[in-house]
């Protein structure tokens, strides 16, 4: 098994002036689109968290992941109790998993699915999975910090867990009391930054990799994925 979690900026956030040091066409919405669907497809995670999704990039996820994954869009989020035109989304493959239940809240979107133990084209036994992609609030650490907590009691219910997505600071991690795989630098625009992640709990997972060949150089980063945000990938060492 392995997981995508990544920020793929959605058009509504972008005004130059945020992206002084980015070229105006590389902020080009079909132009990024092209790319962060690029890399999707290149790497074909069996999760896939995504954030700040909008309603043309959930379409073109459908068109191109609904032979081989199920597609599960939230709502869209919340910022300062305004509502966004973005969402989290959730894709797992078909094969691995169960058709998952939905779980919805404001700061991103939830699954529960059935999954195989065992290697991939192994027959095994099965167990129950619990899915969380989450988006934190951008200006508050309390705020982000109280939105954790919340989860902690859909967690404890779940033997095996996967918790993903932005949490716009490289603090709160530990309050899950999950395993954190990622603690490379994951946002560049103002400042080398850790605060994308992938957490879990009964399930062992290599340390997580960031997909960056090219260190600080922000332009050459935009250029290629398409987003603010490098994408955090990992892989299983098999099932626990």
């Amino acid at each position: 098994m392995n997981i995508l979690s990544w920020n793929i900026l959605a058009q509504e956030f972008i005004k130059t002036h945020y992206y002084p040091m980015i070229p105006a066409r590389l902020l080009n919405q079909k132009r990024r689109q092209k790319q962060i669907m690029r890399v999707l497809q290149r790497l074909n995670p069996d999760i896939m968290l995504l954030q700040e999704v909008m309603e043309n990039d959930y379409l073109l996820l459908l068109h191109l992941f609904r032979d081989t994954h199920y597609v599960l869009r939230g709502t869209n989020i919340k910022w300062q109790n305004k509502e966004s035109q973005s969402a989290n989304v959730i894709l797992c493959n078909k094969t691995l998993f169960s058709l998952p239940e939905l779980i919805l809240f404001d700061f991103g979107v939830g699954a529960k699915c059935g999954y195989r133990r065992g290697q991939r084209g192994q027959r095994g036994r099965r167990g129950n999975l619990l899915i969380l992609n989450i988006h934190l609030d951008d200006a508050s650490l309390v705020k982000r910090q109280q939105q954790l907590k919340t989860l902690r009691p859909l967690l404890q219910e779940h033997e095996a867990v996967i918790v993903g997505g932005d949490f716009n600071d490289s603090h709160s991690f530990h309050l899950l009391n999950l395993k954190v795989l990622n603690r490379q630098a994951t946002y560049y625009i103002e400042s080398a930054m850790c605060i994308d992640n992938i957490l879990t709990k009964g399930l062992a997972f290599k340390p997580a990799i960031v997909l960056n060949a090219f260190g600080t150089d922000v332009v050459k980063q935009f250029k290629t994925y398409g987003s603010d945000h490098l994408p955090v990938f990992t892989e299983s060492e098999g099932f626990t």
